[in-house]
């Protein structure tokens, strides 16, 4: 089925895309209501609830005519990728020949705009899918049309893809065209030899659209906890550290006028003295309060992460959790203590809990910073299949979209490279991830601090990255309106192989 998909651009690439049927109010029943009839005939009848002529059925299409087998193939296509026929060739071989009447048929199904499109199918037809000799026949039938007209671009450019595509199976075809564009430009690059076994290491996987961009599934409910739980730990934070400054000068202030009080034995002094231990109570607790207020900041953001793995997540809320009530402990420690002793010794252990925690929130705080440039990637990746294919329906309509096609490709370079960056500090992180333990030495923590710092780098030039890759398609979103064109109206089409609500992405082979 086809959607018009509308997208829009939130903050520095919070992108969403929603889609509404342009072919049918609701799904694909003619009603409207998103149900399949349930009195629907099965495959052995037509969509005239006739049983086929067992001569149409078994009648090839020869695919090698320009006329009338490419328009019959051209409408099949279109029935069977928009779900509007469980026997496309049938149906369409009785609209040719105008058993079934092609506008009322359409129309009877929901779609818009039936007349302009039965136009399309069986006057235009020979040129709406063309003859593609650098790939096979089910990889032109399985995909969307505009996928196809990016490689007849790509080829246009570079004549080398032909021959790297050429050499491609059907299977790693299909691959090839649900990539980017630099990702598309990179295997050419690579030369034929080299490519096949390149793109061994990726397939094609089914994901449902409400996750392509989330790593794992939260409720909402949870997400705005976590969110508020946050902000709330973020000003909480704030207060108990002035209070610690606060306390902390009023501590040394006492300790100071007790300097006058050595062997003496008086009121005052005995007065300066409780002061003194109220005041190390205070500001030792504010210590310990402000080492869990921002450990509770990265508790909040891991519980709220959808790019970060149910495992991964888990783990970091574990260490942190123990940490946090290893911490509150000590505040009751220090909040019952009697003595100058029974403080310090409260106060060594929080300096103790901190040491063994200080280096794994800084990775973890990483680790969360990573994952949400893993998001606005993939975000962005949709974007530019988005603008890809509203380019391919300008170019048809015989606009000239040269210039926006050469931005793409600089925009999609730019998400490459930040995609890049994600993966080499999702690396080095894994590598200071495995640093842990209480054995660890104050030189092996600080190595784990500098890798943290190597990886957090990553992610600022990544975050750059992006950033030059908002100013493209904000760019080529002004110019498709000078066009006189709609960004946020964009077909998609559901391709081979897909259940409704489903998408391909390209992932890395698990061998």
């Amino acid at each position: 089925m086809k959607h018009i998909l509308a997208i829009f651009v939130v903050a520095v690439f919070a992108l969403s895309v929603f889609s509404v049927s342009i072919f049918a109010e609701g799904n694909n029943a003619p009603d409207g209501s998103g149900n399949q009839d349930p009195g629907a005939q099965p495959e052995l009848y037509d969509d005239t609830g006739n049983s086929p002529d067992p001569e149409l059925v078994s009648t090839p299409i020869n695919t090698e005519n320009q006329g009338d087998d490419t328009r019959l193939r051209v409408c099949a296509d279109f029935l069977r990728k928009n779900r509007l026929s469980s026997t496309p060739l049938i149906t369409c071989q009785k609209m040719f020949r105008n058993e079934i009447r092609c506008q009322e048929h359409l129309e009877g199904l929901g779609v818009v705009d039936a007349g302009a499109k039965c136009g399309r199918l069986f006057q235009e037809g020979a040129q709406i899918i063309k003859e593609r000799a650098y790939v096979a026949q089910k990889v032109t039938q399985a995909v969307a049309e505009w996928r196809l007209k990016k490689a007849d671009g790509l080829i246009e450019k570079n004549p080398s893809a032909e021959t790297v595509l050429q050499a491609l199976s059907e299977e790693k075809a299909k691959v090839f065209m649900h990539m980017t564009r630099a990702q598309q430009a990179e295997m050419v690059r690579m030369g034929k030899d080299r490519v096949i076994q390149e793109m061994e290491k990726y397939k094609l996987q089914k994901t449902p659209v409400q996750n392509l961009y989330q790593k794992r599934t939260i409720a909402s409910e949870k997400l705005q906890k976590a969110h508020q739980n946050y902000e709330h730990a973020k000003g909480e934070f704030i207060k108990v550290n002035n209070a610690y400054n606060e306390n902390r000068k009023l501590f040394l202030d006492v300790k100071t006028q007790l300097q006058k009080c050595e062997g003496v034995d008086s009121e005052e002094c005995t007065q300066l003295m409780q002061r003194a231990h109220e005041r190390a109570q205070e500001f030792t607790i504010n210590a310990a309060q402000m080492a869990i207020r921002h450990l509770e900041k990265v508790k909040y953001k891991a519980e709220s992460s959808e790019g970060m793995e149910e495992e991964t997540a888990g783990g970091i809320l574990n260490e942190l959790n123990t940490a946090i009530n290893d911490l509150e402990g000590v505040v009751a420690e220090v909040e019952s203590a009697q003595t100058k002793e029974e403080i310090q010794t409260a106060a060594q252990k929080i300096s103790q809990i901190w040491s063994r925690i200080r280096h794994r929130e800084k990775v973890h705080s990483a680790e969360l910073l990573n994952a949400g440039i893993w998001g606005i990637t993939k975000r962005s990746e949709t974007l530019e299949e988005r603008i890809d294919a509203k380019l391919a329906k300008m170019s048809e309509e015989g606009l000239d979209v040269s210039e926006l096609q050469t931005r793409l490709d600089e925009y999609s370079v730019k998400v490459v490279s930040a995609k890049e960056k994600y993966e080499q500090a999702k690396e080095i992180l894994q590598q200071a991830n495995g640093m842990r333990g209480d054995e660890l030495t104050e030189e092996e923590k600080e190595e784990a601090i500098g890798l943290v710092e190597q990886a957090k780098d990553l992610i600022r030039q990544a975050h750059e990255e992006l950033k030059d890759a908002h100013d493209f398609i904000k760019d080529i979103i002004k110019e498709i309106g000078g066009l006189g064109e709609d960004v946020t109206d964009v077909e998609s089409e559901t391709e081979e192989g897909l259940d409704e609500g489903e998408v391909y992405e390209v992932v890395e082979s698990e061998e």
